[in-house]
């Protein structure tokens, strides 16, 4: 075979030996590796240098699978890299082994059983984020994976802390009768969310019994009369008539949740790249309860038992450590998902605990330029009143005012709303004369913009810093002239002079506070300036930010009308 491109690829090789010998021989053309060594490869049944026997790399989980070599102990298995109490619930630690390495760990749990006849199977197990489980070579469960499992599989859904440590039981009395008299196996593929996770957690137990006729465990619930759910629940039931039934699971969405939970902030491209959130608010007027509420589209994280009162905030993160690196602990973070989100938009799904759609929308990083590689959130405009349909639309959000977005509180206080204030009219070409750009103020209040900045350049905008306590009246225009203001050295404002070029350009309004960016954002566009000829908006202060020439310069006024072919 023929690899056409240069790279790092993983190679399966699948050879037979007839007639005697054990040699095989693996041969590279020159290029960036000329040469192999055991660094750079291992055969599958090199088992002194960690390969898995020959023929067996797929039934690890078997008992007749030779683990001599594996690392052995009693106890959980895991790591934390954050400081969190995972510690205590495991014995070996591999760390060293998965972190920022792999996703994947594998483990085999012998135990012996003296009477095999039991009806009633139990795993109880702590885990994060994932796992698949076997018994004596069967698979009997599953979490927050789907798909055949790998080598390096991650799982495809987080499990909060606060979740992890909790001992899940998970009914596998329908595979009961994989249990045998003597030595059984119990094996379990362990699932982080990543590879740079920071923590890891597994830790498992198998309770076997005979349920006798008429009793039940003592956490069940026997149905005498219909049963009161305060939350959403998962309910599995069993009938017993001479035997138990088959078990039977369906799930109840309980409480306002799909009417009061709102996706109220994202932040798909920040600064940290690993430091993703995603904000939940409950609108409504009641605490809901998100068990079993999970993201399924863009990315993917099922909600632990948790509430979340009348206007409080939730998040969701992408990598907790990173997050609290830039933000600090103490953020009402409900987990970490897994994915990541697309800097160039995509589609995302929140379902309710039945299933039912939540939110089902796409963004897109074109609506608004600052938010693009800028470090701005998108943040929608009012949470409570969004129609949830509506969020696919560009109207319905707005940048977060400040860099880094808001996790956790609501900015709107601070926040100029979108077309408050435009850049209304220029002039690039007014021999004998000064460059100007007039901004206008489209509301019934009066804006506050000292501290604000011009530039007619993407990639430095904060040229020029409007004055502080500069103020547009109500309905009110402001020219800035290049003499006086943008290209006025002696203006303390005045950190980059700049002209407007006469073959046309764009120049950027954006908010500003302390010497430094906020969200609110405006630009304008325009081509080729003929002699005294304006360039503004038509109608006046609205249009879009191509701005057209005008029949006559107006500055301070409302623009006049567009010119014609006539015109000079």
């Amino acid at each position: 075979f023929n690899i056409a491109e240069a790279g790092q690829y993983d190679l399966r090789l699948v050879f037979y030996e007839q007639g005697g010998g054990s040699e095989l021989e693996l041969f590279a053309a020159p290029g960036s590796r000329n040469t192999f060594s055991e660094t750079h490869f291992r055969l599958v049944g090199d088992i002194a240098r960690g390969g898995l026997q020959v023929g067996e790399g797929n039934v690890w989980f078997t008992d007749h699978f030779d683990d001599a070599s594996w690392t052995a102990g009693t106890g959980g298995v895991g790591y934390e890299a954050s400081g969190g109490n995972y510690p205590n619930y495991f014995d070996i630690d591999v760390q060293a082994e998965m972190y920022n390495r792999n996703g994947s760990c594998y483990i085999r749990i012998p135990f012996e059983v003296g009477d095999a006849e039991f009806s009633n199977l139990i795993l109880r197990i702590r885990y994060d984020d994932g796992f698949v489980a076997y018994l004596n070579g069967a698979e009997v469960a599953r979490r927050n994976f789907s798909g055949e499992p790998a080598w390096n599989s991650t799982a495809n859904a987080g499990n909060a802390d606060e979740a992890a440590i909790v001992l899940a039981s998970v009914d596998i009395s329908a595979h009961a009768g994989l249990l045998r008299q003597g030595t059984n196996l119990l094996a379990i593929h362990g699932l982080n969310l990543s590879t740079n996770s920071s923590d890891f957690l597994i830790s498992a137990e198998l309770v076997a019994g005979e349920i006798s006729q008429g009793t039940v465990a003592p956490h069940a619930i026997e149905y005498t009369e219909p049963i009161l759910l305060t939350g959403s629940t998962h309910i599995k039931a069993r009938t017993f008539a001479g035997q138990w039934s088959a078990l039977n699971e369906t799930t109840f969405a309980v409480g306002p949740v799909a009417e009061s939970l709102r996706i109220s902030e994202i932040m798909y491209n920040p600064a940290d790249p690993n430091a993703e959130y995603i904000e939940l608010t409950n609108v409504g007027a009641e605490t809901i309860n998100l068990y079993l509420v999970q993201f399924t589209r863009g990315v993917q994280f099922n909600f632990p038992d948790i509430d979340l009162a009348p206007g409080e905030h939730l998040l969701v993160v992408e990598d907790l450590v990173a997050f609290e690196a830039v933000y600090g602990p103490g953020l009402p973070v409900a987990g970490q998902y897994a994915g990541k989100l697309d800097n160039a938009g995509e589609w995302i799904e929140l379902l309710d605990a039945a299933g039912q759609v939540i939110h089902s929308f796409d963004y897109d990083d074109d609506w608004y330029e600052i938010i693009d590689g800028l470090g701005f959130s998108l943040t929608v405009h009012d949470p409570a009143a969004v129609d949830p349909i509506a969020l696919g639309d560009k109207g319905s959000w707005r940048p977060s005012v400040y860099v880094g977005g808001s996790p956790g509180f609501d900015d709107s206080s601070d926040a100029v709303e979108p077309g408050a204030v435009v850049i209304n009219e220029i002039m690039a070409y007014l021999p004998g004369g000064a460059d100007w750009i007039e901004l206008h103020n489209t509301t019934d209040r009066a804006i506050e913009i000292g501290g604000w900045f011009l530039s007619d350049d993407n990639d430095e905008l904060t040229r020029y810093e409007i004055a502080e306590g500069t103020v547009i009246a109500v309905g009110g225009y402001l020219v800035f002239f290049e003499n006086e203001h943008f290209g006025n050295t002696n203006d303390p404002g005045c950190h980059v002079p700049f002209a407007l070029s006469r073959d046309g350009e764009t120049v950027y309004l954006h908010s500003g506070s302390g010497g430094v960016l906020t969200g609110y954002s405006e630009r304008a566009s325009f081509g080729p300036a003929r002699e005294g000829v304006s360039f503004g908006r038509s109608p006046d202060g609205t249009g879009s930010y191509d701005l057209v020439p005008s029949s006559q310069p107006t500055p301070g006024q409302p623009n006049a009308a567009p010119a014609t072919i006539d015109d000079p």
